[in-house]
């Protein structure tokens, strides 16, 4: 009683049909990602305020340095005697102390905004899978869908090139929606959404820093700047590599804690058979394996995550450092 309620603009089941209404929209429709559109329509305004305030931090970390150059400027030349106009040197201080503020509200705004979105969508998508997965049918749960013949040789055709790749990596891939399955997409797939959510507009903001900072060196340093942005030009194509291979990785991943959960759900649900027949270690042994193999594949995610991020700290501290 003592936890007061939400408001309703931020209660799953608001969220949930506006969501479900703008699907079921674009589908019918035929539009291309119809949930992703339509998660971008039940939360516009707010995402898109938090991009803004992203953009507006991005812009005066980089002009703020610039006008702390004029005010250090100002000082010198107070020093030397040359008598510039006080207001030219309180109006720089203000400046930076009302930039400095205004950018920190914003981040503060961009990550509030950018992690209550993120919790919307994730509760919203939670409640979306869990109702659908009360109403699926056995046959789709076995198969994964119910398409037409035509739909179906596609699909038949992209599950054995998928079947090839599994087998190289050691994993026997389940097809339909087995309760493992809808599980991890309740819990790991919308987590992701979730942190997507919180931290997607930096893709398109970090650009336009760089461009700015690009453009400030220039002016201030000359052709010589170039040499830093040089050094992110010529790791970019590394970077794309290793993020290639990193998704790669997670999809085979995935498949490797799908059937681990799917397998502790099973043997949850037939405890009392396991325990009938002393089955408890041979499910043991299946479980560890899958078990390490799902550590293995995190392993190598954090290392190539890792190294993305060396490099990149290392390319544009060398862009800022130029």
């Amino acid at each position: 009683m003592d936890i007061p309620l939400l408001p309703p603009q931020r209660r799953t089941a608001v969220n949930t049909m506006r969501i479900k209404e703008e699907f079921v929209k674009r589908v019918a429709r035929g539009d291309k990602h119809p949930l992703l559109f339509a998660m971008n329509a039940a939360f516009f305004k707010e995402f898109w305020f938090s991009g803004g305030c992203r953009l507006y931090t991005d812009t005066v970390s980089v002009l703020s340095p610039l006008l702390l150059k004029y005010l250090i400027q100002f000082a010198t030349d107070a020093y030397y005697g040359k008598h510039p106009h006080i207001g030219k040197g309180i109006g720089l201080a203000v400046g930076i102390t009302v930039l400095q503020m205004s950018s920190s509200v914003a981040m503060n705004q961009f990550i509030y905004r950018g992690m209550i979105i993120g919790g919307l969508s994730r509760a919203s998508l939670i409640s979306l899978i869990f109702a659908k997965s009360q109403t699926i049918s056995s046959r789709a749960k076995a198969e994964g869908s119910t398409m037409n013949k035509e739909d179906k040789a596609i699909k038949k055709a992209q599950a054995k090139q998928d079947k090839k790749k599994n087998v190289k990596a050691g994993i026997d891939d389940q097809p339909g929606y087995t309760n493992g399955k809808v599980v991890n997409l309740m819990g790991t797939d919308t987590y992701r959404v979730d942190t997507a959510a919180a931290w997607c507009h930096i893709l398109w903001t970090a650009p336009v820093q760089i461009v700015i900072v690009l453009v400030l060196l220039l002016v201030n340093l000359g052709v010589s700047a170039l040499a830093g942005f040089g050094l992110l030009v010529i790791t970019t194509p590394f970077i794309t590599i290793m993020i290639k291979t990193l998704a790669k990785r997670r999809l085979l991943m995935n498949k490797i804690t799908d059937k681990r959960v799917s397998l502790t759900q099973e043997i949850l649900q037939g405890v009392r058979f396991v325990k009938y027949f002393a089955w408890e270690q041979s499910f043991l042994e299946h479980l560890n394996k899958l078990r390490k193999r799902e550590i293995r594949a995190i392993q190598f995610l954090l290392a190539v995550r890792s190294a993305v991020n060396a490099v990149s700290m290392v390319s544009s501290d060398s862009l800022l450092i130029r």
